[in-house]
């Protein structure tokens, strides 16, 4: 089984904390962090690294409506994960919604085909 490549901002706290809990847990994960400051400079990271999974908090700027329906446009075969930053819900794009259990929940919807 190949190894998920999950791809989160250096801003979004929730996201890096939730891959740190997976990785510390014995998670597979290759995790890139994007240094990206705007929305040009995410999607050119997501062009360059072409990651199986973007994980963003609900509240990051990445995580608007706009920016997730381009990057499903470019991308077609990601996988996006936006997780709430105030309840145990995550949306997993192309997918389907689900309650956020514990971090098999999560690391179930980074690693499906």
């Amino acid at each position: 089984m190949l190894i998920p490549c999950v791809l989160v901002v250096k801003d979004d706290s929730l996201s890096k904390r939730a891959v740190v809990s997976l990785a510390h847990h014995g998670f597979d994960l290759d995790v890139v962090i994007s240094e990206a400051a705007d929305l040009e400079e995410f999607t050119e990271d997501v062009f360059q690294i072409q990651p199986d999974v973007v994980l963003l908090g609900k509240s990051m700027p990445m995580a608007g409506d706009e920016v997730l329906s381009h990057l499903l446009m470019k991308h077609p075969k990601l996988r996006l994960i936006v997780v709430s930053d105030d309840s145990n819900w995550m949306c997993v794009f192309k997918r389907e919604d689900r309650l956020l259990t514990d971090l098999n929940d999560l690391a179930f919807a980074i690693s499906c085909a």
